[in-house]
């Protein structure tokens, strides 16, 4: 078993990715992966219209707009360094793509990881890099954690 802290990624790695998946039996899109882990802890993330949030929102927005739901962990030390400052995973973070916009979430899992899901990788771990750390918004706890 592959576990990091207290999460074992084991179960979520043979989860495929589907575009709006919820179900963990048949696929799971970026926030339906963060949804699951978070549950698996006892812990009910939103859920969020898609159309809104695709086309017209970026995923920060979904955190904004519910800001009494979320905590901002951290600021630019953090960011960079997730390490040692007693802050413990699971963590959801806000990541831009090519373009500059905020429209994917991955789950921090500690030792400087990440799970996410995309349409070309389904869920896979991976290690924070100068290349991943500089497409980070910010990192987020629910305030129910």
């Amino acid at each position: 078993m592959t576990h990091y802290g207290e999460i074992d990624v084991e179960q979520y790695l043979s989860i495929p990715f589907l575009n709006k998946g919820r179900d963990r039996e048949v696929g799971l899109d970026c926030w339906g992966l963060a949804m699951v882990i978070f549950h698996d802890r006892g812990i009910e993330l939103p859920e969020y219209n898609y159309v809104d949030a695709l086309k017209a929102h970026q995923v920060s927005h979904v955190i904004e707009e519910q800001k009494v739901l979320y905590q901002k962990v951290g600021h630019g030390w953090f960011k960079l360094h997730p390490g040692p400052y007693n802050i413990k995973p699971p963590l959801l973070v806000l990541m831009r793509n090519h373009l500059v916009v905020v429209n994917h979430v991955a789950v921090w899992i500690g030792n400087d990881k990440l799970i996410h899901t995309t349409p070309n990788t389904g869920v896979v771990v991976v290690t924070l890099n100068k290349r991943i750390k500089s497409r980070i918004e910010g990192w987020y706890r629910p305030c129910s954690t």
